[in-house]
């Protein structure tokens, strides 16, 4: 239900996808969201690995190559992880941003491997992203993750 504030900003809460993430998994995302270095490098793939490894589950290639393409080709864009860049607000009005991240998020869902949290984010971000398309929203999202997933 949106709620306008005096300053004209809006506040959205939707309880149709609520669930606890710990902090193990807030800390995970905080790192891919907003790491800075190539997203092929070694680092990074296992960086990617590292909730399946202490789960003793295995990354998939199909699964690990989703992932880096999701968040090469979306959360680098979204959430860009140089600090000079956390005062430029994302444009999500963007019609090629979205057609982007739900192509990206169709073929996360098919390589049918990744964690159950991370997709459930995926699917949360996609109502969330389509609301913020539609308010041509421009959101300073590298500052809000920095905050909120410290």
């Amino acid at each position: 239900m949106p709620d306008q504030d005096d300053d004209g900003s809006i506040g959205l809460v939707d309880f149709g996808c609520v669930k606890y993430l710990g902090a193990d998994f807030v800390a995970y995302l905080r790192s891919v969201y907003l790491y800075p270095g190539s997203r092929d490098s070694v680092e990074f793939r296992r960086l990617l690995g590292s909730p399946f490894i202490r789960s003793g589950e295995k990354l998939t290639p199909a699964t690990r190559r989703a992932l880096i393409r999701f968040s090469e080709n979306f959360y680098r864009k979204v959430y860009p992880p140089e600090l000079e860049k956390q005062a430029v607000p994302f444009d999500f009005s963007d019609p090629t941003f979205l057609q982007d991240f739900m192509k990206e998020s169709s073929n996360l869902f098919r390589a049918k491997g990744a964690m159950a949290d991370y997709l459930l984010m995926v699917r949360a971000e996609i109502g969330l992203y389509h609301t913020l398309h539609r308010l041509g929203a421009r959101v300073l999202t590298s500052q809000i993750v920095r905050k909120h997933l410290a």
